[in-house]
C-alpha cells in the first residue's frame, strides 16, 4: 500500500467513489436518456469537488492525478469535468484520433 492511499484526502477520495457506486447500483439510478448510470462518480455532478475544497481547502486535481498516476484510480474525461472510478470499474480510454493518423502513415 503506497504512502499516498494512506493520506486524508485519498481515502476521502475512495469513500466518496465507493458510496456513489453504491448509491448507483442501490437505486437504479439512471441518466437523463434512461439508462444506467455507471460506477464512476462525476467530480462536479456528485459535489465531490465542493466538499474536497470545504474539507482540505484545495483543488481535488493534484490529488487525483497523484491517485491516478499511483494507480489508485481511473480517470476519464466526461462533460464539465471529469469521472472517478476504481481501476477495475474504468471504461477503456477512447482512442485518440491524431495517433491513429500518425500510426497509419
Amino acid at each position: 500500500m503506497s504512502k499516498l492511499s494512506q493520506t486524508p484526502e485519498a481515502a476521502f477520495t475512495l469513500a466518496a467513489i465507493n458510496a456513489v457506486r453504491a448509491f448507483n447500483v442501490e437505486k437504479g439510478v439512471t441518466n437523463k436518456a434512461g439508462k444506467p448510470v455507471g460506477p464512476g462518480m462525476h467530480v462536479r455532478n456528485s459535489g465531490y469537488n465542493a466538499e474536497f475544497r470545504k474539507r482540505f481547502g484545495k483543488e481535488s486535481r493534484g490529488t487525483t492525478d497523484a491517485m491516478e498516476t499511483a494507480g489508485l484510480i481511473a480517470i476519464r474525461p466526461a462533460t464539465g469535468g471529469v469521472v472517478l472510478y476504481l481501476p477495475e470499474d474504468a471504461t477503456p480510454e477512447k482512442p485518440n484520433p491524431k495517433a491513429a493518423l500518425a500510426a497509419i502513415k
